[in-house]
């Protein structure tokens, strides 16, 4: 048993997931439920909302997927930044041996290093700019922004 809390900073507009570092939570992939035993909303105008119980609704968990330093440096593992980093992955560097070795080594290495640093404000400035670079380099090239859902390998 274990007990997390989540902060998710808004505006959200209706019917968009949002969960930045909800995958980087708990990294047991044994993991089958998690009850929410309570969600507060605090609303922009300084209001709060409470829901418990039947209150809350269930949608799917997201699986672990990755991009974990990405998900830190821009709060989102939902967002257009990620999106392309993750579709470079899945359609470029999963393609690859180098590219598979790559995404083996870097996801043995970013959950350790994003649990520890993901937070802080040095980690986050090291990667912001050199991911940007990325991201402008690969959108140039066509790839695209857009909502993305992983690939099942």
């Amino acid at each position: 048993m274990s007990e997390q809390t989540v902060k998710i900073t808004g505006p959200i507009e209706p019917n968009i997931h949002r969960t930045p570092r909800w995958e980087n939570l708990w990294y047991n992939n044994t993991i089958r439920t998690v009850e929410l035993k309570e969600i507060e909303i605090e609303y922009m105008d300084g209001s709060k909302e409470t829901l418990k119980g039947s209150d809350i609704r269930y949608g799917e968990i997201p699986k672990p997927a990755g991009c974990y330093v990405a998900t830190a440096v821009y709060g989102s593992y939902d967002c257009p930044q990620v999106w392309t980093l993750r579709r470079f992955r899945d359609d470029t560097l999963a393609g690859t041996w180098y590219g598979r070795a790559f995404i083996r080594a870097y996801y043995a290495v970013s959950p350790t290093l994003v649990r520890r640093f993901g937070e802080t404000g040095w980690f986050q400035r090291l990667w912001r700019g050199p991911l940007d670079r990325l991201v402008d380099r690969l959108r140039s090239q066509g790839v695209e922004d857009t909502p993305y859902r992983d690939r099942d390998w």
